[in-house]
């Protein structure tokens, strides 16, 4: 218990270490609680994400995109990470039963430049297990009717979403 208080980084690694992501994660984030740095926030995400705890992913993406300096973070990180991040964002939400609406919302935050190809909508369609939500299928596929983007990224993902059903 001691190592615990003291040092959940380290017992975050060591559970990652030896597969055990549900413990990793939550580990991790009581490092991320302990410390408070962007850098255990940026690991939480990562690793609940691994450990497919979509409620831990969500309440963290949730966090970091709240931030005043989540533009600067993106920055210091690799390139598409805000993408990456909002792509995570909209799956937890989708795997946690969050409104239509809601999670359109957050997707269209990626959009700043044009349909790109590291944007949410992408990671709705292609990460999240949509297939067989025909409810939720139609609601994007209604999106996507009022978007006027003409590129390829765009063409080949409405093509592939009129596919679905």
């Amino acid at each position: 218990v001691g190592i615990t208080v003291i040092k959940p980084s380290v017992m975050s690694d060591f559970f990652y270490d030896m597969g055990n992501d549900r413990l990793s994660a939550w580990y991790t984030e009581l490092s991320y609680q302990k410390t408070g740095s962007v850098k255990d926030l940026n690991k939480v995400i990562y690793r609940a994400d691994e450990a497919k705890d979509y409620k831990l992913l969500e309440k963290y993406c949730k966090e970091l995109t709240e931030r005043q300096d989540f533009d600067d973070i993106c920055s210091a990180e690799a390139n598409g990470y805000k993408n990456y991040v909002f792509g995570k964002y909209v799956i937890a939400m989708y795997k946690n039963q969050k409104t239509f609406e809601y999670i359109i919302a957050v997707a269209d935050k990626t959009l700043d430049n044009g349909y790109t190809e590291d944007n949410a909508y992408r990671s709705l369609l292609y990460g999240a297990g949509i297939l067989g939500d025909t409810q939720f299928i139609d609601a994007i596929k209604d999106k996507f009717a009022e978007m006027n983007y003409e590129n390829q990224i765009f063409t080949e993902d409405k093509t592939y979403l009129q596919d679905l059903t």
